[in-house]
């Protein structure tokens, strides 16, 4: 989250990485094999995809998203019985201006002829006049209703319908104590089923429609809770959803999700709101940059922390270079990079990785949130408020002597944060510290405006930053605790099953989602969710000779008061380190705390991970670190819609040609009505993920029999960003690249065919084989023809696809897979 001072940069560098994981106790790995290859992780936030997996084993893609439709004048070529334009008639006078006419809908003369039967000429006339101004927007609101007359019981049921009818609900009518009908302009609290919109129920629950406008209620679409794909770039999960809430002025707490996802990465998952509609949501496409929402479904419950099956990632390291491969030509070092990154593979999916917790668990600011956690289970209230206010020396000797010029890593928020800190600090002056202080730095702006009414209360200030931020500061000491000790665990065992080792009683047990506080956020889990209901027991002599279990049975668990420890050295090591200055002199057995927020239960996490699926690999030359080697959803749904926009127009010139020929023929066109029935008989292809629906010829039949419904609205111009996609470059290793599209014929003297533009094209992945593993040796690195090829690009890359579990990090298995031992030297090469 974002506070805690100044960013840590350089993460995504091995150098910067490994002195942070060492400090984070992640100083073990499981292969005695030096792969010997290393490379640069996230060069591009779009080099690292995330992309939810359904327990089922279904991976999530965003499909498609949709945009509110622009309002679109339209002038009518000409003006018929039946239509009028805006202002010819209009009882104000007042001129529209130009370009913004509308239509007016009006009134068939059966219709008209009903009202004159009800009502008499006059009264009739009038309604119709009344509804025109309805439409024109003309109509004075303090004009007094109009009077229609009185009525029997027996005939003003009937009344009140053919007047909704008639006027598609434009005019509503009521009945006063008398008997007398009026009729006014309808506005929404008029009707029965209306609901203010701070009220919860907007829709009756079991109405089918809404106003008699045709709207379904929520058990005919499928339950109460919407579920889409978010699809985000460059974004932390909650901030996106966030900034959902705030849009649709709803609470955090709104809407459910599985897991959060990576920030600096493209990420896709599944969302779930309460009482909302496709439509509610499809603005926000337009208005919040970098989220996408689409892929809209109705169901009767909620998604909750947990329910995934993991996470797949694509990820794509570049500028790779292997240890023995500095003075080869670039064939040789793909060819030698290909072989370590098989065996590497290979050796994880058969053998799991250390399920270390991750960087991004413990934040990405100087202060880590595993100290704020420690200082809270120390009780030093003032030492976590302090931390969390804290500005950086150089930035506030900075600040302080106006020399900012020199400052590099920090962005202007960050410089506003340490205005506003370093203000309050000297001046005291809320007022004006917050005025400074940038909106997304809520957990400091809490504290202060906490302080300045309460200046010694610094747990109060702490409780006024949300619950889950509070508790995930718990959860990253528990992580830091768990990752020291895992490294003891597999530094002085190994793999073997030891007397004592920890497994879970009921491993299926379901797990369950911790309820949150109605107005709180939901909780950052960094993608955590783990068995915190599960039980565990210490495996007996008798266990470990049974040969029942293995190292991925093994789980330790994150101290609490609710947890057993391993009846072993393990179980000895929490207590030794837990009480050492590093782990902040604390009592594994003592985890509750006076205030009951601030214990710690525990729970319980697998020693070892593994795959899910078997891995896949793509080693490539290259030459632009900017180049997308693997399309993104948004890559593919926009390459989609921008063919779709094309072909439409393509279409359009050919039916406009087609017309053109024919009434000059003297020949009866072929009616479109005729064709787009013949054409809706055509399915296309809604496999997740598909670039390009089914083959070309049905696509050219979907938009056929779509071209009547959208030929009236689809502009000439598209959107900036379709526009820049119209003819994209080719992503990734194309398949027959410079492959033409085969033209449509045209006929003689008509507008020549549109070019589809080029679909990104998804790269073709080895998947790892069953081979022996092989060791390596110099010798293992000839192969004819090894002296490089012209076409090539000077740089390597490889693009790495895998499954994980929902609670393992994709960046542990990178750690591992790039492992490389100091003082290799360079075989001799060509």
């Amino acid at each position: 989250m974002n506070h805690h001072g100044r960013r840590k940069q350089g993460n995504h560098v091995a150098e910067e990485r490994f002195v942070s994981e060492q400090k984070l106790g992640m100083v073990e790995r499981t292969s005695p094999i030096d792969f010997g290859w290393s490379g640069d992780m996230r060069k591009r936030y779009t080099d690292f995809l995330v992309y939810e997996v359904k327990k089922d084993g279904t991976v999530i893609h965003l499909t498609d998203y949709e945009e509110p439709k622009p309002k679109v004048s339209q002038k009518p070529k000409e003006a018929g019985p039946g239509v009028q334009k805006a202002g010819e008639q209009a009882p104000s006078g007042d001129e529209k201006p130009e370009g913004s006419e509308t239509v007016v809908q009006q009134i068939p003369e059966e219709d008209r002829q009903i009202l004159a039967d009800l009502f008499g000429l006059t009264v009739a006339g009038e309604l119709l006049d009344l509804d025109q101004a309805v439409q024109l927007n003309t109509h004075d609101k303090k004009s007094p209703p109009l009077k229609l007359g009185k009525f029997d019981r027996s005939e003003r049921g009937r009344l009140h319908q053919e007047i909704r009818r008639i006027f598609s609900g434009r005019v509503e009518s009521t009945t006063d104590s008398d008997g007398d009908i009026t009729a006014i302009p309808f506005k929404p609290h008029m009707a029965s089923n209306w609901r203010k919109p701070s009220q919860t129920r907007r829709f009756p629950a079991n109405d089918g429609t809404r106003f008699g406008n045709g709207v379904k209620s929520f058990n005919e679409l499928g339950g109460e809770y919407l579920h889409f794909t978010m699809y985000k770039e460059n974004k932390d999960s909650m901030d996106a959803i966030n900034m959902v809430a705030r849009m649709l002025k709803l609470k955090s707490n709104s809407f459910g999700f599985a897991g959060t996802k990576d920030r600096r990465a493209a990420t896709v998952q599944r969302i779930s709101v309460r009482k909302k509609r496709a439509n509610d949501l499809l603005f926000l496409n337009s208005k919040l940059q970098n989220v996408r929402l689409g892929d809209f479904k109705h169901s009767k419950y909620p998604i909750e922390l947990g329910q995934h099956g993991g996470n797949e990632f694509v990820i794509i390291m570049k500028n790779v270079e292997h240890i023995r491969g500095t003075n080869c030509s670039v064939a040789t070092r793909v060819k030698m990079v290909e072989e370590a990154v098989e065996t590497g593979l290979r050796y994880f999916y058969e053998n799991g990785f250390l399920n270390y917790f991750g960087l991004q668990r413990f934040g990405t600011h100087e202060v880590g949130t595993h100290e704020l956690g420690m200082k809270i289970m120390l009780e030093d209230y003032r030492g976590v408020v302090d931390a969390i206010c804290q500005v950086p020396a150089e930035l506030e000797k900075a600040l302080a002597s106006g020399d900012i010029d020199g400052l590099t890593g920090y962005q202007q928020d960050d410089m506003n944060r340490a205005r506003a800190l370093t203000l309050w600090s000297t001046t005291g002056d809320a007022k004006a510290a917050l005025q400074i202080m940038p909106r997304r730095f809520h957990g400091e702006s809490r504290i202060i405006e906490h302080l300045s009414k309460q200046r010694n209360d610094y747990m109060g200030a702490l409780l006024t930053i949300n619950r889950g931020l509070r508790q995930m500061y718990g959860h990253a000491y528990q992580s830091f605790v768990w990752n020291h000790v895992a490294s003891f665990r597999w530094a002085k065992y190994g793999s073997r099953v030891i007397v004592g080792d920890l497994i879970l009683v009921d491993d299926d047990k379901p797990q369950q989602s911790k309820p949150l506080d109605g107005d709180e956020e939901m909780p950052d889990t960094n993608e955590e969710y783990e068995n915190f209901y599960a039980s565990a027991r210490p495996l007996t002599a008798e266990d470990v000779a049974s040969g029942r279990y293995t190292i991925f049975d093994v789980v330790l668990p994150q101290p609490g008061y609710d947890v057993v420890y391993p009846t072993n050295e393990v179980g000895q090591f929490y207590k030794t380190f837990m009480a050492s200055e590093q782990g902040g002199k604390l009592d594994p057995y003592s985890m509750r705390r006076k205030h009951k927020e601030f214990s710690l239960s525990g729970g319980y996490r697998n020693l070892i991970s593994r795959f899910q699926t078997v891995p896949e690999y793509l080693v490539r030359t290259y030459s632009h670190d900017e180049e997308q080697m693997y399309p993104t959803d948004l890559d593919l749904v926009l390459a989609k819609k921008a063919r779709e926009q094309a072909e439409i127009k393509d279409l359009k010139r050919r039916r406009s040609f087609a017309g053109e020929h024919a009434s000059a023929s003297g020949l009866a066109a072929e009616p479109m009505a005729a064709a787009a029935a013949q054409n809706k008989r055509v399915k296309t292809d809604d496999a997740p993920g598909a670039a390009g629906g089914s083959g070309g010829d049905d696509r050219s039949a979907f938009l056929l029999a779509r071209l009547e419904e959208m030929a009236a609205s689809a502009d000439d111009t598209t959107n900036d960003l379709t526009a820049a996609l119209a003819s994209p470059p080719i992503i990734g290793t194309p398949v027959a690249a410079g492959t033409p599209r085969a033209a449509s014929p045209t006929p003689a003297g008509g507008p020549s065919s549109a070019t589809a533009p080029t679909a990104p094209v998804v790269p073709v992945l080895r998947q790892v084989t069953g081979n022996t593993i092989r060791r390596f040796a110099p010798g293992a690195y000839t192969w004819e023809g090894a002296g490089g090829s012209g076409d090539l690009g000077d740089k390597v890359a490889v693009v790495l696809k895998f499954q994980l579990p929902a609670s393992s990090y994709a960046t542990v298995v990178l750690r591992e897979l790039q492992t490389a031992l100091a003082g290799e030297r360079n075989p001799k090469c060509d």
